[in-house]
């Protein structure tokens, strides 16, 4: 489970990778979080889990895209929105079963009144199935099997969109393995969206369960068989993750002309 975000100009994509704190600016979690309670989807759990919960973040930081690197909006910024009215489609292939694309379209909805509480000024409206979705600002794309049978998502950003934020769910070789469920395209839905949304990755990204890391889907490979071995723990979509897509709107927030970040993570 990686994302890839695509440069401007012609460097291609790069894959993100885990941030140190000594060349990373910093912007204090209280000055961003807002007030409120999250939503809790539809979306059922073969093993009777909670789908995330909220509250204070595990991580030590969440990265935001667009301050990573230079922000002067030319070639080299990762892409950030000029706008905060986004909207968001989900497009699936053929063989995609109807409740692995209502998964992805809960996580929609999760995020969507996430933002409705939290930080009302930006907006992020499912689309899908209507005239709008064409234009979408974000099109997710439900393939199960994309790029082989290991399951994990990817999102992959240009100028002012982000038109290929791919979800696959088939499970990697030596299952059947538990709980790969509806639940678990969920999540990873979350985990792309957040990157659409901004965010960039949680540190430490391995052991953290903040839903921008990687923890809460903890994998190993038995050395003797090959097969993969999960260790699912609840996700958390937390504070510090409302504070990150805070600080990558806050041209919006302080009534400022559209621009990158100017913090490269957020404190947890």
């Amino acid at each position: 489970m990686w994302s890839a975000i695509r440069r401007t100009g012609s460097e291609g994509a790069i894959r993100q990778r885990r941030l140190g704190r000594t060349a990373l600016a910093t912007v204090a979690l209280s000055a961003l979080v807002l007030g409120g309670s999250l939503g809790v989807p539809a979306t059922a759990s073969a093993a009777d889990d909670a789908p995330f919960i909220t509250g204070p973040s595990d991580a030590d930081l969440v990265a935001v895209l667009s301050g990573v690197n230079n922000k002067s909006g030319g070639p080299g910024t990762q892409f950030w929105w000029n706008h905060t009215n986004l909207t968001v489609a989900v497009t699936a292939a053929p063989e995609a079963s109807p409740d692995g694309v209502r998964a992805l379209r809960d996580a929609v909805a999760t995020w969507s009144g996430v933002l409705a509480r939290r930080l009302p000024m930006v907006s992020l409206v499912d689309v899908t199935g209507t005239s709008r979705s064409r234009a979408a600002d974000i099109v997710v794309h439900y393939v199960p099997n994309a790029g082989g049978v290991a399951w994990g998502g990817y999102a992959i950003c240009g100028s002012q969109h982000c038109s290929n934020v791919i979800i696959k769910s088939e499970e990697p070789p030596g299952g059947p393995y538990p709980n790969f469920d509806n639940l678990r395209i969920y999540r990873m839905g979350l985990h792309e969206l957040g990157h659409a949304l901004g965010l960039g990755h949680a540190s430490p990204l391995n052991t953290s369960t903040d839903i921008m890391a990687y923890g809460w889907a903890n994998v190993t490979v038995d050395p003797l068989t090959g097969n993969y071995l999960y260790d699912y723990r609840t996700p958390i979509l937390s504070d510090c993750d409302i504070a990150g897509i805070a600080a990558a709107f806050a041209w919006a927030l302080n009534g400022e002309a559209p621009h990158p970040a100017t913090v490269a993570f957020v404190t947890c």
